[in-house]
């Protein structure tokens, strides 16, 4: 088996730096994992998410954080919103999707079924933190996320994620345990649909697919 990639954290930081051989730098290039370091181009910087993704996977080793709980520990504390996030990271990834930063617009990732280099990604994936009554949804940010989805041809996935008993009673399908901690997840699909009479079988929603990027000439 082969060795995990040596990393390296420090404490509040959002980012992981990660020193790579050829074939795991080939790996985490082709998986999407991180970005290369502009000066040292054996160093890759991964999210949080994408850190605590591959320490799961055995696939790296932070450096004084030996345990998935001293990791968790640490990067909560970093980031609050970190535990959500994750959740639905890990959801898609385990899904077979490439997930990547959704900042371009303005969605927390973007989905691909295939290499990024290869076709668009198919969804916007916005996680919603439930948690404050200042962060409940609007019909301005939806309309806004829809209408932005229809220019660019995605779906937009508003995925919420809750910290929940261990004994509570869910749709195990929508349950995930993460560092002893249980997380319910739920997804709910938009698009935007044209202010105009159409039959009614129109209003179901044909599933998402990929679209293929030109190729440069």
């Amino acid at each position: 088996m082969e060795q995990p990639a040596s990393a390296t954290y420090v404490q509040g930081q959002t980012a992981v730096s990660v020193t790579t051989a050829s074939r795991q730098e080939a790996n985490f290039l082709v998986q999407r994992f991180g970005c290369v370091d502009g000066i040292d181009e054996s160093r890759r910087w991964l999210t949080l998410e994408e850190a605590f993704y591959l320490a799961s996977d055995r696939r790296i080793h932070i450096a004084g954080l030996s345990t998935h709980d001293a990791i968790w520990t640490a990067f909560t504390s970093a980031d609050d919103a970190f535990a959500s996030r994750y959740v639905a990271y890990s959801r898609y990834r385990s899904r077979g999707w490439i997930v990547q930063s959704g900042m371009l617009y303005g969605v927390t990732y973007v989905l691909y079924r295939m290499s990024p280099d290869v076709v668009h990604s198919e969804y916007m994936v916005y996680v919603h933190d439930n948690t404050s009554s200042s962060s409940a949804l609007s019909w301005q940010l939806l309309q806004m996320l829809t209408r932005l989805a229809e220019d660019v041809k995605k779906t937009v996935l508003v995925c919420e994620v809750q910290l929940v008993a261990k004994d509570h009673s869910a749709d195990p399908a929508a349950s995930i345990t993460i560092a002893g901690r249980r997380f319910h997840c739920r997804e709910m699909a938009f698009r935007h649909w044209p202010a105009q009479f159409t039959e009614g079988a129109s209003f179901a929603m044909a599933e998402s697919t990929a679209i293929p990027k030109r190729t440069r000439s």
